[in-house]
Formats: structure tokens, sequence, C-alpha cells
């Protein structure tokens, strides 16, 4: 008897594509970066513009009590995620690079990927033929796009782990969402 070979379903290519986008946005970040130290970051930040005056970094540096340890546990949470976030300009021009790439591999379905609040926020607006694709088809290309996207940026610009969540948007030409965000389960319900 032949063996029957399993099928490639949407959700298995979906997982299958994520996993290897992490798998090579981790080594290209580890051949790259090697030695990464506080130095690189801070010099990353100041050719950035994102560097914080002496004042700030004085007042953020007294706004924590060593003596507390549940402040000491959680003092990450008390840094903004701009704060946290530094990266080279070099990192995100090859993040820009990929959603030049992703805008050519949909062939026109995806007219524009920018990005606000330090990529807290990736806004993808679609071409106007997505709203005429059935639910499923839709549901399937944003589930696809999302992942991706998500996943690509935070793993090239900040390798943090999956609980540090990048908002990824869905909108048309005139700026109206096409799927609602999970805040929690990660995932996009089209609208």
């Amino acid at each position: 008897m032949a063996k029957e070979k399993k099928k490639i379903t949407p959700s298995r290519a979906i997982i299958g594509t994520a996993i290897w986008v992490i798998a090579i946005a981790f080594i290209i970040i580890n051949v790259t970066n090697p030695n990464d130290n506080d130095e690189d970051v801070a010099n990353d930040s100041v050719s950035s513009g994102e560097a914080a005056s002496e004042e700030q970094a004085a007042s953020a540096e007294e706004s924590v009590d060593p003596t507390d340890t549940a402040e000491d546990e959680n003092e990450e949470e008390n840094v903004s995620s701009n704060e946290r976030r530094k990266y080279s300009e070099e990192t995100e021009q090859r993040v820009i690079d990929y959603y030049n790439e992703l805008i050519v591999e949909t062939d026109g379905l995806i007219l524009e990927i920018s990005q606000e609040d330090n990529y807290d926020q990736i806004y993808v607006m679609l071409t106007d033929e997505f709203k005429y694709l059935e639910e499923t088809d839709q549901q399937i290309i944003v589930d696809e796009l999302g992942n991706k996207i998500e996943n690509f940026t935070r793993a090239t610009l900040f390798a943090t782990p999956a609980s540090d969540f990048l908002y990824v948007y869905f909108v048309d030409s005139h700026g109206n969402h096409l799927a609602e965000t999970g805040h929690f389960d990660k995932g996009w319900s089209v609208n």
C-alpha cells in the first residue's frame, strides 16, 4: 500500500511559514549582532534621535525604589515601549525591505504598510478588491499576512518573545478597518 501524503492546509502553511520566518530572523539577528551590548544600544538610539535626556533618565532612576522587590521584578513594565525598543537604522531598513517584498508578492493586494508609535502599531492598507473576496479567503489572507508581519517585525527589530504583542491593523484605502484585531488571542476577525 502506498502511504497517503498529508494535505497541506492553510493553517499548516501559515504555521510553517511563521516558524521559518522566526528562525531566519533570529539567525540574522545573531549573525549581524553577535556582541550586542548596552553601548551599541546607546549609540543606535542616539543616531535615531530616540535618546532620552539626562534629566528624564535621572528621574526614571529615582522613581524606582530599590528596597521594594515587587517594583524590581516589574521594573521592565515601568519603562515605556519606546525606551525598551531600540534598533539600528540598518535593522529597520531590513524590515522596510521585507514589507516591500510582501507588497510585491501579493500582486497589488497590499497597497502600503506603515507604522506608528515605534512599530507598536502597524497598518496594512489593502486594495478595495479585498472586500469582494469570500469571507474565508479574506480570513486566511488576514491571518497569514498578520502573522508574517507581526512575527518578522518583532523578531527582527526587537528580538522579543511572542508575548510582546504588536498591533497589526488591516485597513482599506479610505482608512476603514477590514478586520478586528484580537488583543489577547492575537488573532484577527474579518469584518
